[in-house]
């Protein structure tokens, strides 16, 4: 995945000059395509706060039964 982050430390024009690309591996599977945008989410302290977003790269098809 690439995208961006949210961070304090991490300021709007740096994210402009910069892609960052996380490979990330989940839990459970989730349905989306190559190119797809995409957000990631944490729960801290009983709310849901968006950590980062961007769009998928590649991924691994499974068969549904």
């Amino acid at each position: 995945m690439s995208g961006s982050h949210q961070d304090e430390d991490y300021n709007a024009s740096q994210a402009e000059e910069e892609s960052i690309q996380w490979k990330i591996q989940l839990t459970i599977p989730a349905c989306t395509e190559v190119g797809e945008k995409v957000a990631l989410s944490r729960r801290i302290e009983k709310h849901w706060r968006l950590v980062g977003w961007g769009s998928v790269q590649r991924g691994t098809v499974l068969e549904v039964d």
